[in-house]
């Protein structure tokens, strides 16, 4: 058995993580209320302790998301699902580490640098900026090596955390779960990176790589994780602290019950549009993906008392956008050079969008008296500074960004890639990256009422 040391990603996997290990033994410590040295932090102990046992539970549930939900819906190609499962995982586990480091590096850039340190929320912040990379790398699945899935990763990753410090520190914007700053985000540097992978090959050989019964039931397994766990997702970052002032869990709360309500409806929505503009009959892959777009419209907004009914009307919506841009956008994307295997680009951007739109319009029906002022500040930091009219513009102004600064970073990373790194020998295939030697892959799977009973079994029959 040969070691394979000369293997580019092999060797980048090593060097990198050696790199992450003397950065973490440098610059990463625990937070103050876990260093084993609490000294007179009393109070601060005291919040923290508070939000480790309110946040710990929906930490766990976004770490399910993006261990496990992504990686199963990515198990949907027949013969790629080791690499949409495999790939994603061990990016993840390398860019989570390298996604501690650039917040700091960010942080440091806006505050003052000093040491990194981890708690339970730094963590779920690193998680949320996974979500953001397997996004972009759901529309390049199967058309890209690991390493140049790794290389393009580290690059979002650093974008992604540079642009939530433009919107979320400089801009203050609204954005609990996520619909701006990750999905849209996401969706965009994913549109821009597939652009120097859209070959004709691909586009061709994305045809012949078409799911199968099997596969897709695993893709449903993740579909069902990620959508069981949205609220968690949606609630996890819900401030229960104003300064050294408990506002309780009322916003995570809400967000909870407004996450609920939307992907009901988005379940609805997703099935109704699927078989009206199917010809009468569901399709899975629909399903697979649409069904989630309530969760990620409502990211934005999940803390604002939007009423359940406008939560219902938000989820009814994505599913409506989300299902129609698979049917008919998706398809025209891979037109104009911007092929997505998954659908990624409308099962996030579009629900994202509404998302966006949707804190937007939250904020300019919003009045001061709806809330007590601690509440206010929780949603809003810069209220005091601003009135809510103007806070909806900087939401439309924080969405522009976002694209801007997503759309041009994948375009010149996936130029850069593509120019520096080769490309797979063979797309939508797990045989370049993975031992396939002795494993077999039928497409048929035989009916039940075909098999042969032992003489026995015949006999009780």
């Amino acid at each position: 058995m040969a070691i394979a040391f000369k293997d580019p990603f092999v060797v980048t996997v090593f060097l990198f993580q050696a790199c992450l290990l003397v950065l973490f033994a440098i610059l990463v410590n625990y937070d103050q209320t876990i260093n084993g040295k609490t000294g007179s932090a009393g109070d601060v102990i005291n919040q923290f302790s508070a939000a480790f046992d309110a946040k710990y539970k929906p930490f766990l549930d976004v770490h399910w998301m993006v261990f496990c939900g992504f990686g199963f819906l990515f198990m949907f190609l027949k013969k790629n699902a080791y690499t949409g499962f495999g790939i994603s995982f061990i990016t993840n586990a390398l860019l989570f580490q390298w996604a501690i480091l650039t917040w700091g590096f960010w942080d440091g850039s806006w505050g003052g640098y000093s040491q990194i340190t981890l708690n339970v929320l730094s963590l779920t912040a690193a998680d949320f900026a996974c979500v953001s990379w397997l996004v972009a790398f759901a529309i390049v699945l199967g058309k890209v090596t690991p390493l140049q899935a790794l290389i393009s990763g580290i690059f979002e990753i650093g974008l992604y955390t540079l642009n939530q410090k433009i919107i979320m520190a400089s801009l203050t914007i609204a954005d609990l779960g996520g619909s701006i700053g990750i999905y849209i985000f996401g969706a965009c540097f994913g549109l821009g990176l597939t652009f120097f992978f859209s070959t004709k090959e691909a586009v061709v050989k994305a045809e012949l790589a078409s799911p199968n019964y099997v596969f897709d039931l695993f893709s449903l397994i993740g579909t069902i994780v990620l959508w069981l766990c949205f609220p968690s997702f949606n609630s996890v970052m819900a401030p229960t602290f104003v300064g050294a002032t408990y506002i309780g869990e009322s916003v995570a709360h809400r967000a909870v019950v407004n996450t609920v309500i939307a992907l009901m409806g988005s379940v609805v929505t997703t099935f109704f549009t699927s078989a009206l503009l199917r010809d009468g009959k569901f399709e899975l892959s629909d399903i697979q993906r649409a069904t989630l777009a309530g969760g990620i419209a409502m990211g934005s907004a999940a803390g604002y008392t939007v009423q359940p009914y406008g939560a219902l009307i938000v989820g009814l919506l994505a599913g409506i956008f989300s299902t129609a841009g698979l049917v008919y956008v998706t398809p025209i994307m891979s037109l104009f050079g911007f092929h997505d295997t998954t659908g990624s680009f409308s099962t996030f951007f579009f629900p994202g969008f509404l998302g966006g739109m949707t804190s937007l319009f939250a904020c300019l029906l919003e009045w001061n008296n709806w809330y007590d002022s601690n509440t206010l500040s929780a949603l809003f930091p810069s209220f005091a500074s601003r009135s809510l009219g103007k806070q909806a513009g900087i939401q439309f102004a924080a969405i522009v960004i976002t694209m801007g600064i997503a759309l041009v970073g994948g375009l010149v990373v996936g130029f850069v890639v593509k120019l520096l790194f080769s490309a797979p020998k063979d797309m939508f295939t797990d045989d370049e990256f993975f031992n396939m030697d002795k494993k077999k892959f039928d497409d048929k799977v035989a009916p039940a009422a075909t098999m042969e009973l032992p003489e026995t079994k015949k006999a009780q029959v």
